[in-house]
């Protein structure tokens, strides 16, 4: 039941990754204006949708109860960890890009911005 209902986040996650460990080299080349306004946009817009496919899939899920009754807290934890470690990876896998403090604040705004967009969504 578990994997049934988190498949979604899991992919997403996975996809997250690979976008993360993808070397600098074959990232679209931008201008300093325009990588301030889409990159800080597609880090809040990935963790927003994370965070949302997590909140459900724990809510749905019936095999660990604990995660079912928590899944706001859960989910935030495991997100604002996540984002962290994402940035702590690119910084340690050799590809060419940095551990940038305005990335993972971006990441955790869009943790805040999932929950945010579950709450409109689900009136819970």
């Amino acid at each position: 039941m578990f994997l049934r209902y988190n498949l979604y986040t899991i992919t997403w996650a996975l996809i997250m990754l690979l976008l993360t460990i993808a070397s600098k080299d074959s990232m679209p080349s931008m201008n300093q204006w325009d990588l301030l306004s889409f990159d800080k946009f597609a880090h809040f817009s990935q963790f927003c949708i994370l965070i949302f496919l997590m909140i459900v899939g724990f809510h749905k899920q019936h095999t660990f109860t604990s995660l079912r009754f928590y899944p706001f807290r859960t989910s935030m934890g495991i997100g604002i960890g996540y984002s962290i470690m994402l940035e702590i990876v690119q910084l340690l896998a050799n590809t060419g890009r940095s551990f940038d403090s305005a990335d993972a604040m971006a990441n955790i705004l869009g943790c805040f911005g999932g929950l945010l967009i579950f709450y409109l969504i689900y009136k819970i």
